[in-house]
């Protein structure tokens, strides 16, 4: 490859704000997906849900340009890999007024829970009339579990309680028992299935801005993704994620492993130049193998799966359809670098 970059240079939102345009909007989605380490939602569906914002622009804010005491929420949904997404126009009304009399307090943004979940989190911001605020607290990546995220990684205290969760048949759930990173995957999950979508959406995690600044969560995954989006060529995409291993080619043949909830695979690589590895797959969680089963790459390092003719993120489920693509290695962010990190990867 040998295409020079032609990226504009790094963002630096020097106005503490940025208006977001739906341009904009699109790019942050592709560019996120390009970081999803192979999960996150359907592209093509986020982007075909982001077509009701063409006339409306959005904050992202640097969470040091927010007042200390600001208080920050994040947003998800929880279901079926294959689950549509819900429509919150007339629900997010009803659980920004249920959430008010619950905890009496007022909603200053929005903070992604992962990368991939870009359409999400971003109706949440513009139907609560708040910004997003330019951070992840996964680490700059898409994870298959709420504890793989940065509090954990740091052993700071965090509840996603208080929430407050929707159905699509217009159910709305308030929760205010304080709930570890621990069990909102045992409460959450059997709530999808009272959807008819099976899927459920919940605004919580609140947090208190003054508490996390300088704790090395603010990542500003956000506006690199939104980088990333305007990306011209695969080596405008390696100047930003800084790759230290990069292999193209397909996979040839894999073993499905039985982990409910989840795409859980065994696969082999067949890389361009011949050479054959061996994957394994748990949704955005991956390991890369040699031919004689020495790890070259496991959690918490980052593996990208990059469809260079479209330059966008590839998931782990279209990669196993013997797809071109290009598997590329990056260090995690710093603040997986500790000797728990792996075991809170599993």
């Amino acid at each position: 490859m040998t295409q020079k970059p032609s990226l504009q240079p790094p963002l630096t939102l020097k106005d503490k704000i940025m208006k977001l345009t739906y341009n904009d909007l699109i790019n942050l989605a592709k560019g996120a997906s390009l970081l999803t380490t192979g999960g996150g939602l359907c592209l093509d569906d986020q982007l075909l849900s982001l077509r009701r914002h063409e006339n409306i622009s959005l904050e992202l804010k640097k969470l040091e340009d927010l007042d200390p005491d600001c208080l920050l929420v994040t947003a998800s949904e929880v279901g079926t890999a294959d689950a549509k997404e819900m429509d919150k126009t007339h629900i997010l009304p009803q659980m920004l007024i249920t959430w008010q009399k619950l905890t009496g307090k007022t909603i200053g943004g929005v903070y992604a829970p992962e990368l991939g979940q870009e359409s999400i989190i971003i109706d949440t911001a513009i139907g609560l009339s708040v910004p997003l605020v330019d951070f992840d607290v996964a680490g700059g990546r898409a994870v298959p579990f709420v504890d793989i995220n940065s509090f954990h990684a740091l052993g700071k205290e965090y509840s996603i309680a208080p929430l407050v969760v929707a159905t699509d048949q217009g159910d709305v759930i308030a929760v205010d028992t304080p709930m570890s990173i621990h069990n909102v995957e045992t409460f959450l999950r059997p709530l999808a299935t009272l959807s008819k979508g099976g899927v459920a959406y919940f605004v919580g995690g609140a947090i208190r801005v003054g508490d996390i600044l300088g704790e090395g969560i603010q990542n500003r995954s956000l506006s690199r993704s939104l980088q990333l989006g305007t990306a011209k060529n695969m080596n405008d995409i390696f100047s930003l994620i800084s790759p230290y291993l990069t292999l193209k080619g397909r996979v040839i043949g894999m073993k499905e492993i039985n982990r409910n909830g989840f795409n859980c695979f065994e696969a082999n690589f067949k890389t361009d130049n011949g050479d054959t590895l061996s994957l394994f797959i748990l949704n955005e969680i991956l390991f890369i193998k040699d031919h004689n089963g020495k790890s070259c790459v496991e959690p918490p390092d980052k593996i990208f799966i990059i469809d260079e003719r479209t330059l966008t993120g590839v998931s782990t489920k279209n990669l196993l359809s013997g797809k071109d693509v290009i598997l590329c290695a990056s260090k995690a962010d710093s603040l997986w670098d500790t000797d728990t990190a792996p075991a809170i990867f599993g």
